[in-house]
Formats: C-alpha cells, sequence, structure tokens
C-alpha cells in the first residue's frame, strides 16, 4: 500500500472500533494492521486476462465480506470495483489531481461522473476541490470538506537538533515527486541563482519520478552535484528526525489542493517551510508569520524568499517555525478531522 494519507485512515478507524477490510490494489504487501482484514489483489496488471482474473476475483471476495461502508481514495481507475460491489454505501475521497485528470480523459471523466452521483458521501480537503465536485451535478448535501489530518503527536520537533541552527550555510529539503506537477526545476533555479551570488547552501530533493534523469542532467549542467542531492524515497517513519536536519522545507507543487501532507508534517515537525502560493496554500500560510511564501513557478522570486529566510535569526527561525506547528495542532489534526469523518459515517450507516 502505497499512501501515507490511506494508512492514516486505517489506523484511525481501526482505532475507532471499526470492523476494517483493506483493499490493497497495489505492489505493496508488507503492510500490517493488527485486528484488520487485508485482501491483496494485483488489479493494475498489464496483461489482459490477470486484469480480468483480478477483477472478477476481487468483487467476489468483497461482496462475501459483510461491508456496510465501501470507502474509495483517490478516483481515478480505482473505481472500477465499486461498479459491481453490492450492499454497500459508497463512500469517495477526492485528492486534488484525480479530480483535474479526469477533465482530460474521457474514460475517467465518465467514471468518475458515474461514482459521485450514486455515492452516498464525498469528502475532500479543500474549498476548490469541493467547488470543482459540485460544478459536475453533484448534490452539495453529501460534500464534506475532512482534511487529510497530520499526527502531531508523531510529527514534532526533536528540541535538542532543531536549537542547532546552521545559520552559516543554508539546509534545504523538498519532499515533492519527480513529476511535471512539482516543478522541481524551478528550485533548482532558485538554488542556482543563489550559488552564484556566493551563497553557501545544501539542497536534498527526496522522491523519485519520470523526470529524474532530466533533474539529474540540469544539475549536472549547471555544475551543482556538490550542492542538489536528488536522494530517493523517503522512509516516513523517519521523517521527524530527518526534518531536525534542515533549516527549511520548499514545496515547488504548482497544483496543490489543501496543504500537501509533506507540507503540513514539516510544519508539525517545527521547521519553516517556504511554498508555491497555489491554490488554497495562502490560508495555510502566512508571509512571514508561519512560513513563506512565492508566486507559483517563479524561480527568481523563490529565490529572494530563500535570500529572506536565510536573514532570519536563530529567534526568528524558531518563532516561524512555533507558528507552523501551532497552525497544524489548530486546523489539521488527525485525530481532530478524523473524530469527524466518523460522525458522518455514523449518521451514514444508521440512516
Amino acid at each position: 500500500m502505497d499512501s501515507n494519507h490511506s494508512k492514516r485512515w486505517i489506523s484511525a478507524f481501526i482505532d475507532f472500533g471499526y470492523n476494517v477490510t483493506v483493499l490493497n490494489i497495489s505492489d505493496t504487501k508488507n503492510d500490517n494492521f493488527p485486528g484488520c482484514k487485508i485482501i491483496d489483489v494485483n488489479f493494475f496488471s498489464i496483461k489482459l486476462f490477470n486484469f480480468i482474473m483480478a477483477y472478477f476475483i476481487m468483487i467476489f471476495r468483497i461482496n462475501q465480506s459483510s461491508i456496510d461502508i465501501f470507502h474509495i481514495h483517490y478516483l481515478g481507475y480505482n473505481l472500477i470495483p465499486a461498479m459491481a460491489v453490492k450492499s454497500s454505501k459508497l463512500v469517495l475521497t477526492a485528492w486534488g489531481s484525480d479530480i483535474f485528470l479526469a477533465q482530460h480523459n474521457r474514460i475517467r471523466a465518465w467514471l468518475l461522473g458515474r461514482s459521485l452521483r450514486v455515492a452516498s458521501l464525498i469528502t475532500g480537503d479543500s474549498q476548490t476541490i469541493i467547488n470543482q465536485i459540485a460544478k459536475l451535478n453533484v448534490n452539495k448535501n453529501k460534500i464534506h470538506r475532512i482534511n487529510f489530518g497530520t499526527e502531531t503527536d508523531f510529527y514534532k520537533a526533536r528540541k535538542p537538533e532543531r536549537i542547532n541552527i546552521n545559520l552559516k550555510t543554508l539546509n534545504i529539503i523538498s519532499l515533492r515527486n519527480l513529476e511535471p506537477i512539482y516543478n522541481i526545476e524551478c528550485l533548482i533555479e532558485a538554488v542556482k541563482i543563489l550559488h552564484d551570488k556566493g551563497f553557501n547552501l545544501n539542497c536534498d530533493i527526496f522522491g523519485y519520478g519520470s523526470l529524474e534523469d532530466n533533474l539529474k542532467n540540469l544539475i549536472k549542467q549547471y555544475s551543482l552535484e556538490k550542492v542538489i542531492k536528488l536522494c530517493g524515497r523517503f522512509d516516513a517513519k523517519l521523517l521527524p528526525k530527518t526534518f531536525s536536519k534542515y533549516d527549511l522545507y520548499v514545496s515547488t507543487s504548482t497544483s496543490d489542493a489543501g496543504i500537501s501532507a509533506s507540507t503540513a508534517e514539516a510544519m508539525s515537525c517545527e521547521v519553516p517551510v517556504l511554498i508555491s502560493d497555489s491554490a488554497e496554500n495562502s490560508s495555510w500560510v502566512e508571509n512571514g508569520v508561519n512560513g513563506l511564501l512565492y508566486k507559483t513557478s517563479n524561480q527568481n522570486e523563490l529565490a529572494q524568499q530563500l535570500i529572506k529566510f536565510s536573514d532570519f535569526n536563530e529567534s526568528k527561525r524558531l518563532s516561524v517555525g512555533l507558528a507552523g506547528r501551532e497552525t497544524i495542532i489548530k486546523h489539521n489534526d488527525c485525530n481532530t478531522e478524523m473524530s469527524k469523518m466518523s460522525a458522518i459515517i455514523t449518521q451514514l450507516v444508521n440512516t
């Protein structure tokens, strides 16, 4: 199972006492949720026969179970199983990119539209996404805003490490994947601007994706191999410790819906964030108070904000980081958001 969002929600509903069955359609089969039944199905096989067999096996196994609620995270082709599931109420959680991608694909658009119409409950983590769903002839009364939530008890600052801020070298971390939507090139361009001006900085870019070779070539072209490193996948279980090594988290995404998981986790760990002013990011980050914003895809403004942050003294950096954590605790705490979701699910089951 690849999604930390899904894992977090599964764990929350187990803790609330629900009988949870997980339909795992990813290649990852090493997740362990005590008290939870897991059905592993290689649904997205590239071979047509395997796909068809997996589909019918999956539907049979689901319909043999006693399911009151069928909940789907991310509204892409994984909506297909919901078409044949009987005797359960359909709950859909949109992530943002799934809604926008459907606008450019007729099959996905049809599948999404059908599923939204028959769903009993739909959730999204931003008003932008909720408005977009409502435009698809969906009853607004069944759409609710539920943020994905951050485990603030786990994602918290490791105080001894965070106090030792190195003001001579700016240490930057990025956790967005190497795909066009995350615009990692913008970060590389901004780092080059600072490097050319004589700033001392290190930039570690975690993630994976289709642009890895292109980004490696760009780093090499700018002779930044000693400054920028592509670090591959990160271990979510080690993130609090990983964050403690960095002064600043940067996100260059061009189309976040609500606040991204990694941005919220950095803020929860009291790491100051510098993120693109896209979608609703400005409703989460107040410039210079609990983080910094820059004009989306503008590497010159990103570079200016990096310089601005580098001028912050230790006290200012710590206060920005603390304000970021307070924002997440108040507006994106996982326990609070999952309690909201549980209340809505309980009401739905009882109707």
